[in-house]
């Protein structure tokens, strides 16, 4: 029964996935101002990176049984290239957010993606990465942090950059969905 219950779930997740991708040839449809967000008089919608970049929203959802790490990676034309996601046993959210950027990171040197656009809409692990200042977060995500750091030169160039929720919305949507799947095998 538990399998049912996966593959509805799975089949939910990638019709989600189909809406923004057939969404990514739309100047503004539906789907693109349903991801949006207004703040002040700008309105936000999830912009494709530039040319010759790889654009990876990343986010961490989390349960009883530790979080689930998600990320999703697409080109200049707002093709996906990679979704991924694993469960971590990390319970903090600010440290399972920083996991999800370094195991985005580590799967964009697998990759050889060498410019890449990091977002996440955790504000203050971003603020804490761009600032090489790991003081404000959690200190169990120190070695998260370390380990970032470690791999920027390995990029021609790597931009780090906070979004809102609703902008991040595939990787969140994602993470989301798995961590209940999770918790119902468990």
């Amino acid at each position: 029964m538990n399998l049912l219950v996966i593959d509805i779930s799975v089949l939910k997740i990638w019709n989600r996935y189909r809406e923004t991708e057939e969404s990514s040839d739309n100047r503004m449809s539906e789907d693109v101002a349903a991801t949006s967000e207004r703040i002040g008089d700008f309105l936000q919608i999830w912009r494709r990176p530039s040319q010759g970049f790889i654009k990876i929203n990343t986010d961490a959802a989390m349960s009883k049984e530790g979080s689930v790490l998600a990320f999703i990676a697409r080109n200049e034309k707002g093709e996906t290239m990679h979704i991924h996601t694993f469960k971590s046993d990390v319970f903090i959210p600010e440290v399972a957010e920083m996991e999800a950027i370094l195991r985005a990171m580590q799967a964009a040197t697998r990759f050889g993606w060498s410019k890449v656009s990091m977002e996440s809409d955790a504000a203050l692990v971003i603020s804490s990465i761009t600032a090489r200042d790991f003081k404000s977060i959690h200190w169990t995500a120190e070695q998260f942090f370390k380990d970032i750091l470690l791999l920027i030169p390995s990029f021609a160039s790597i931009y780090f950059g906070w979004v809102p929720r609703r902008i991040n919305g595939i990787a969140d949507y994602v993470g989301k969905r798995l961590v209940k799947i999770v918790s119902l095998v468990l």
